[in-house]
C-alpha cells in the first residue's frame, strides 16, 4: 500500500524563501503561523491581496481561490511567474525575479488554468423574488449563529424571496452562483480565515453579479489594515449593511468609510417575530445559567448551587467552546446540562420561556432571556458586547450588569439579588429595529416599495411558506 501525502503547509513556502524576501502572502489559515515563524517579514493573508505591487513570494491554495478578489488574482497571475506547483498549491514570484529557463510547462499550464478561472464571470439574470442564500456559521453548534441565520432567512422571505438556503461558509461559496441575493448573517471577525470566509464570500458573490446584504454585522474592535481593506471593499459594494450597535456603526462608517451602513440590532432580536411560534408562556419553573469565562468557574458553581436551593437549574451550553466548562459544572453541581444546538432554535426558545431567572455569560443567552421576559444577570466585562447593548438600549438593566471582578468577589445571594427583568418597551424597540429590515432590504434591492412591517404583514408574508433549505457545511 502506498501512502500519498499532499501537504499544503508552511514547509512548502519555506523551501522557496530567499533572504531578500520581505513580503510574503500565504493562505488565510496559515497567516498567524507564518507571522510567528518569520517575524522579520510582512506576512499577508491571501484574502488581502491587491492588484498592485505583488509580494515577493506568494503561496496560493488552489482550493481556496474564491476567497481572493478576482481582479487581484488576475493581476497577480499576469505579473508573476510560477516557481512551484503541486496538486493543491502554487508558488509565484514577480516575473522579473524568475528566469525564463526555470519555467516548467506543467507549472505554466496551472497558471493558465487559474487565469481562466479568474476571468470575469458571465452574470446570469437576477430574480429579485427568487433565491436568497443566507451564509453564517451554520451547523457549527453555536446556537447564536444558527438563530441569526434562521432569522435572516425569514427576513429574506418577508422581503419577497420565494426560496431561502441557509448554509455554512464552505457551502456558501459553492452555492452563491445559484442565488439571486447573498446575505451574510452576523460576521465581522478580524481573524484572517474568518475575514476570508465572511467578507470574501460577499466579494465572491458580487464578482458573480449577485446582490448582497450584511445583517447583524459586529466588528470585534478595530480590524488590522489588511482585514479593514477587505471589509471595506466587500461592504462598500453591498446593497445594504445593518450593524448591531452604535459602536459597530461608528467603526463601519468611520474606520471603513461605509456611509450607507444603518443601525439595526442583533438579528436574534427577531426570534420572537420571525421564528419562535406565538403562544402563552408556560409556568416559570427553571433557572438557566449560560456560563462564560472558564476562569470564573468557582463563581459559576456557587451561583448554580444557590439557585438550586429554590428551583431546578439548567446549564445552557450555547457554543462548542463552552463544552468542557459546562460539563464540569454539571458534574460538580448535579444540574441538568442542555446543549442548545441539540434543542434547535425553536427548542431553545421554549426552554428560555420556562425560565424565571437567567444568568448570562453569553450575549445570545441575554437576548433569549430578554425575549422571554426573564429576570437577568448579565456577567460581562464593561467593554463586552452585552455591556454595550445595555448602555445603548437597555438602561433598565444597568444595575444588573456584573463585571467579572464583582462576579468573583461577591456571594451568590448578593449577585442574584441584582437580577431584574428589562423594561418591555426597551426590548420592543430592539425588536422593531429587526422588524424593519425586510422593508429596508426590499427598498435597497428594488427601490422604495410598500411593504408593511406590522406584525400582521410579517406573519402573512411568512405564511406564504417560502422554500427553506439548510446546508450545514
Amino acid at each position: 500500500m502506498t501512502l500519498s501525502l499532499r501537504p499544503v503547509g508552511l514547509d512548502l513556502i519555506a523551501s522557496a524563501i530567499r533572504p531578500e524576501d520581505a513580503r510574503l502572502a500565504v493562505p488565510d489559515h496559515l497567516q498567524a503561523a507564518a507571522a510567528a515563524r518569520w517575524p522579520e517579514r510582512q506576512v499577508i493573508p491571501t484574502h488581502a491581496l491587491r492588484a498592485d505591487a505583488p509580494p515577493d513570494l506568494v503561496m496560493l491554495h488552489t482550493g481556496l481561490l474564491r476567497r481572493v478578489a478576482r481582479p487581484a488574482l488576475r493581476a497577480l497571475l499576469d505579473a508573476c511567474r510560477p516557481v512551484l506547483a503541486t496538486e493543491d498549491a502554487l508558488l509565484l514570484r514577480p516575473a522579473l525575479c524568475v528566469a525564463e529557463a526555470a519555467l516548467r510547462p506543467d507549472w505554466l499550464a496551472e497558471v493558465a488554468r487559474l487565469r481562466r478561472a479568474a476571468a470575469p464571470p458571465e452574470a446570469g439574470a437576477l430574480d429579485l423574488g427568487g433565491t436568497a442564500l443566507v451564509a453564517a456559521d451554520y451547523g457549527s453548534g453555536d446556537i447564536g449563529a444558527e438563530a441569526a441565520a434562521m432569522v435572516a432567512g425569514r427576513i429574506a422571505a418577508a422581503a419577497g424571496f420565494r426560496r431561502v438556503i441557509l448554509a455554512g461558509a464552505a457551502a456558501a461559496f459553492d452555492l452563491a452562483r445559484e442565488a439571486d441575493l447573498v446575505v451574510l448573517a452576523g460576521g465581522g471577525a478580524a481573524d484572517p480565515a474568518a475575514v476570508a470566509d465572511q467578507a470574501g464570500l460577499l466579494r465572491h458573490a458580487q464578482d458573480l453579479g449577485r446582490r448582497s446584504v450584511a445583517l447583524g454585522l459586529g466588528l470585534r474592535g478595530r480590524p488590522a489594515p489588511e482585514a479593514a481593506a477587505t471589509w471595506r471593499e466587500a461592504l462598500g459594494r453591498a446593497d445594504h449593511v445593518a450593524v448591531c450597535d452604535p459602536f459597530d456603526l461608528g467603526l463601519v462608517r468611520e474606520e471603513l468609510g461605509i456611509g450607507q451602513a444603518v443601525l439595526a440590532a442583533d438579528p436574534c432580536f427577531g426570534l420572537g417575530t420571525f421564528v419562535w411560534p406565538p403562544g402563552p408562556l408556560p409556568p416559570r419553573r427553571l433557572a438557566l445559567v449560560a456560563p462564560g469565562a472558564a476562569g470564573e468557574e468557582a463563581a459559576w458553581e456557587g451561583v448554580i448551587r444557590h439557585l438550586a436551593e429554590a428551583q431546578e437549574v439548567v446549564i445552557a451550553r450555547h457554543a462548542p467552546g463552552d463544552a468542557a466548562l459546562c460539563e464540569r459544572l454539571a458534574r460538580a453541581t448535579g444540574a441538568r446540562l442542555e446543549v442548545m444546538a441539540e434543542r434547535g432554535v425553536v427548542g431553545t426558545g421554549a426552554l428560555y420561556r420556562e425560565a424565571a431567572t437567567v444568568v448570562a455569560g453569553r450575549s445570545h443567552a441575554l437576548v433569549c432571556g430578554l425575549l422571554a421576559g426573564c429576570r437577568l444577570l448579565p456577567v460581562v466585562p464593561p467593554e463586552g458586547r452585552q455591556a454595550r447593548l445595555v448602555r445603548w438600549a437597555l438602561p433598565s438593566l444597568a444595575a444588573a450588569v456584573t463585571p467579572p471582578e464583582r462576579f468573583l468577589a461577591e456571594p451568590p445571594a448578593v449577585l442574584l439579588a441584582a437580577a431584574v427583568a428589562a423594561d418591555p418597551s426597551e426590548v420592543a424597540a430592539l425588536q422593531g429595529r429587526v422588524q424593519d429590515l425586510p422593508v429596508q432590504i426590499a427598498a435597497a434591492l428594488r427601490g422604495p416599495v410598500g411593504i408593511q412591517t406590522t406584525m400582521a404583514a410579517i406573519r402573512a408574508a411568512l405564511a406564504a411558506a417560502p422554500e427553506m433549505t439548510a446546508i450545514a457545511a
